[in-house]
């Protein structure tokens, strides 16, 4: 009998304000579409269960900014890999490396009936062109004479997989199911014979992945599925300036919008390599104008740090590399939420991994860019590079603040949870009773933690779900209204929310 012990892995809820979402591009693994041809973000808890999925994090930018998020304090990453997809059909991933046709057969040994297989790699990419491949068959050498099949991957004569004691009756099914290099096909079957050699083996080599670069349309189509999953509370994309170019700054004001549409997440802006502030302040106001059709409120849910920071290479020369602040910043937003919860400002904190800034801003130039929406990086003697500022790029006071905006997606994504479960009831006054009851609760833990001002709860907020809040045709089209008005603590004015419950299972809140 054979035990094995497995960690198991808390499921995904919307009610954490600690987990990033990212766009990278990684050494291998997932870049599946759904049938709407939609990307599928992998979650991943902790470095050694990224670099499991997604291969090393190397030196390149994506590497460094996913490492620099888990050495920050960041526990669980929702991933989208982007290796490039074709450009005349973007519906369509990029080759995985595979090798043709193996004749099992003709070594004089078979694997219970299979005469042909082919081996591919896991994902999509060039990751996999040169891996060897040895699928070993032991017919006799085993303890109970029982056949046993072993598969090893190298790379460059190393080795970076073995499978070992495989059953040959279910060989591909185990192969597939435990390796996270190779997978196994059958081509071609053959009459079930028994297995004529005591020992063989049968070779072969990848080839023939390819990598495209990445279009706008494949980041849109990976910042959509970020927007869609329930639990990332706060995106960043490392690599975006340098796949994009100029074009970053419209996906990032489309990512920014979407985010404000869902009330409950933020998207970390990356500024450019060396950017001055001068070119920063442009930067911002260019991003604040690109959408005029929506509310001004919009730009709240994104925020910018600044400069880039240097970071430690494992190459022989230089000794330190730029990248973008995101991955380190978001990964300490992670950590300071669970230390001391969604309502208080991530800022006056080191940033662990960055030993330098790419450049670095006078007072004055610091305090012309907090003003305008800003967080500036600095790095002093014996602290080391902080974070200082924790702002959106609102320019309006009540909506200035990062711990205000993520304590209302933290409401928000409170008051969904609790308010889902009611919305197929009819609009009666004790679903509006019960309503009122949830989002209390709702509020009162928030006071009583500490986020909201006031010595009572009446000071702290007010919920109101009444004949003044509804239409007089509430009841006929199946809506419930409530509204709520929201003290955090200074300095900031009341929030105001509107939540409306419809009987077509649809929930909406807005600001």
């Amino acid at each position: 009998m054979t035990f094995e012990v497995r960690r198991t892995t808390p499921a995904p809820s919307p009610l954490r304000t600690d987990v990033a979402g990212v766009i990278v591009r990684a050494e291998r693994g997932s870049m599946k579409l759904d049938s709407a041809g939609r990307a599928l973000p992998v979650r991943v808890s902790g470095r050694r269960d990224f670099e499991a999925t997604f291969g090393a994090l190397g030196d390149d930018v994506s590497g460094a900014a996913v490492k620099g998020y888990f050495d920050n304090g960041g526990e669980v990453l929702w991933v989208v890999r982007i290796g490039g997809l074709r450009p005349d059909d973007p519906l369509v991933p990029e080759d995985r490396a595979a090798w043709s046709p193996l004749d099992v057969s003709a070594s004089k040994g078979n694997l219970e009936g299979a005469k042909v297989l082919r081996v591919l790699a896991t994902s999509e990419g060039a990751w996999a062109n040169g891996l060897e491949v040895t699928i070993a068959l032991r017919t006799g050498a085993t303890p109970t004479g029982t056949p046993m099949a072993d598969v090893l991957v190298l790379r460059n004569g190393r080795m970076i997989e073995h499978l070992l004691s495989l059953d040959p009756k279910q060989f591909i099914e185990e192969v597939n199911g435990r390796s996270a290099l190779i997978q196994v096909e059958l081509v071609e079957s053959m009459s079930r014979e028994p297995l004529s050699e005591r020992y063989s083996t049968f070779e072969c080599r990848l080839q023939d992945g390819k990598s495209v670069q990445p279009t706008h349309s494949v980041y849109k189509r990976a910042a959509r599925a970020l927007l869609e999953a329930p639990e990332p509370a706060f995106l960043f994309a490392p690599v975006v300036r340098d796949d994009l170019g100029d074009a970053a700054t419209s996906f990032y004001a489309d990512w920014v919008a979407g985010a404000a549409g869902a009330l409950d997440r933020l998207v970390l802006v990356d500024p450019p390599d060396k950017a001055s502030a001068p070119s920063l302040l442009g930067l911002a106001d260019a991003l604040r104008h690109l959408h005029p059709e929506l509310a001004p409120s919009w730009i709240s849910s994104a925020v910018m740090y600044c400069p880039w920071l240097e970071v430690p290479s494992s190459g022989a020369a230089p000794p330190t590399r730029p990248i973008p602040p995101s991955g380190h910043v978001a990964g300490l937003i992670s950590r300071l939420d669970r230390e001391r919860g969604a309502h208080h400002t991530p800022a006056n904190a080191p940033l662990t991994g960055a030993v330098d800034l790419v450049l670095d801003f006078d007072n004055a130039e610091r305090a012309i860019l907090t003003q305008s929406g800003l967080n500036t990086l600095r790095c002093t003697r014996g602290r080391g590079v902080e974070v200082w500022g924790g702002r959106t790029l609102d320019l309006d006071p009540s909506r200035r603040f990062l711990a205000h905006r993520r304590l209302l997606h933290l409401l928000v994504r409170a008051m969904r949870a609790a308010a889902e479960p009611l919305v197929f009831d009819s609009n009666t006054p004790m679903l509006r009773l019960t309503f009122v009851r949830a989002l209390t609760s709702v509020l009162l833990e928030a006071f009583r933690a500490g986020a909201l001002k006031g010595t009572r709860p009446e000071e702290a907020f007010r919920v109101a779900c009444d004949d003044a809040t509804n239409p007089p045709d509430a009841y006929e089209t199946g809506h419930c209204v409530a509204e709520v008005d929201v003290a955090p603590v200074a300095p900031m004015e009341f929030i105001h929310l509107v939540i409306t419950l419809s009987q077509d299972g649809s929930l909406q809140v807005l600001e």
